[in-house]
């Protein structure tokens, strides 16, 4: 039973948001520092008016899907209840998005929050399960699975916005990926861009790591993957693959890098510019020049 839950902890650090999201009552993440950064309640269904008709709703627009699965490595590590049930669960990062008719009549759009949580798929749609919500919502999840969500919930509270505007939201998450052959720390940066004209919504997401521990009082020595930068279209819908390293386990007990991420979200690779680069990884990032960047607009 230790050996099982210590596998839980270690790999929901992979199947939520923990890189690129889980979930009681709608509410602030932590408190107002978490700007607009909330957890989806259960039974709601993101995005689902938004085909063939304005969307609506809170949660009116999915940006992404992520579908969780062990891919290569030792997987035979892992309990097979274990990766059945981390393949149930899939991690929604949806957005609620305004718009606004001025008295001319012209249409501007505003990014009011984003929001997160994992979902199942019912009856061809996706519905939020939180541990908070009756039994009923989390059919045939069983306990591993109830657990895997629990463990999920407590994860996503590493989140951190770092900075938003009205048409840009900026968080950070920890993770951990597969560089240079080995599981290596690192954290994956998002931006959740809308376009205030048009109403398109993108996620653009990165990775930065630490060179190597800084003496005291010197700055971190912090540089950006550049091989990492990915533009992902709303309503993408990834297969996050993770590779288990059977060297880290220890009399079947894994460490906490035992799981790692192969490959950022497949969406379309960009090529940062020197700018970019020392931008993307500051602690506390000015939005509007994110807006400029990738809008091309002030």
């Amino acid at each position: 039973m230790f050996k099982r839950i210590t596998i839980l902890k270690r790999i929901t650090l992979l199947t939520s948001i923990v890189a690129c999201f889980s979930f009681a009552q709608l509410h602030s993440l932590a408190d107002e520092s978490s700007r607009r950064l909330s957890l989806m309640e259960g039974g709601v269904s993101p995005g689902a008016d938004s085909r063939g008709a304005e969307p609506s709703g809170r949660w009116n627009r999915t940006i992404m899907i992520s579908k969780p699965q062990l891919h290569n490595g030792s997987i035979e590590l892992v309990p097979e209840s274990i990766r059945q049930s981390i393949a149930k669960l899939h991690l929604l990062l949806a957005a609620s998005v305004e718009k606004i008719r001025s008295k001319e009549g012209v249409d501007r759009y505003r990014l009011r929050e984003v929001g997160v949580g994992y979902g199942m798929l019912q009856s061809n749609k996706y519905r939020i399960v939180t541990t908070s919500e009756p039994s009923v919502e989390k059919e045939g999840l069983g306990f591993i699975g109830r657990q895997i969500l629990s463990e999920n919930e407590k994860q996503l509270k590493s989140l951190q916005v770092i900075a938003s505007n009205s048409n840009v939201l900026l968080f950070d998450a920890p993770a951990i990926f597969v560089l240079e052959k080995e599981h290596r720390n690192v954290t994956m940066r998002h931006a959740v861009v809308l376009d205030p004209q048009q109403g398109r919504l993108s996620l653009f997401a990165w990775l930065f790591e630490e060179k190597s521990q800084p003496e005291q009082g010197q700055k971190k020595n912090v540089s950006m993957r550049q091989d990492s930068l990915r533009k992902i279209p709303e309503g993408f819908v990834e297969d996050r693959r993770i590779h288990v390293d059977g060297n880290a386990f220890t009399l079947g007990i894994p460490s906490q890098r035992a799981f790692a991420l192969i490959e950022m979200p497949a969406g379309e690779k960009l090529t940062p510019t020197d700018d970019f680069q020392v931008q993307c990884v500051k602690p506390s990032p000015a939005p509007e020049w994110f807006q400029s960047f990738f809008l091309g607009t002030p």
